[in-house]
């Protein structure tokens, strides 16, 4: 007998440009982001930030972990809102995968650098 076990949710917040790659591997399976969570056994649910900002609790009640990927179109109230579920999720302990833009923004979220240029603006790391 088999057991079904409760799926995993969880948020995806950003664009999917990887899914807009077409020719890029060998086609064993769809590509993007959400492909990959349902790959691994999870549901993801894609969740528009600027519709959510006012809401966190309710917009990530049922939510076990957060992917925070590239926007397509960055304005500064987007970059606020992301900052903010940067902070609810810290403050919440869920897990929070940050990839591309959305690892650049953690980061500076919680007092670090970016640097455009290393080897002109921290010569001394190279």
């Amino acid at each position: 007998m088999s057991v079904l076990l409760p799926s995993i949710r969880v948020a995806f917040c950003g664009s999917d440009m990887n899914a807009l790659a077409h020719g890029r591997g060998c086609g064993l399976w769809p590509v993007g982001y959400a492909a990959a969570l349902t790959a691994a056994g999870a549901t993801p649910v894609s969740v528009d930030l600027r519709r959510a900002s006012s809401r966190w609790n309710e917009v990530f009640r049922d939510i076990q972990g957060v992917v925070l990927a590239a926007s397509d179109r960055t304005t500064a109230g987007l970059l606020a809102a992301e900052e903010h579920l940067c902070k609810w999720c810290k403050e919440k302990e869920v897990p929070l995968l940050a990839v591309d833009h959305g690892m650049q923004l953690l980061n500076s979220t919680f007092g670090g650098s970016v640097y455009l240029d290393l080897s002109r603006e921290l010569p001394e790391a190279l």
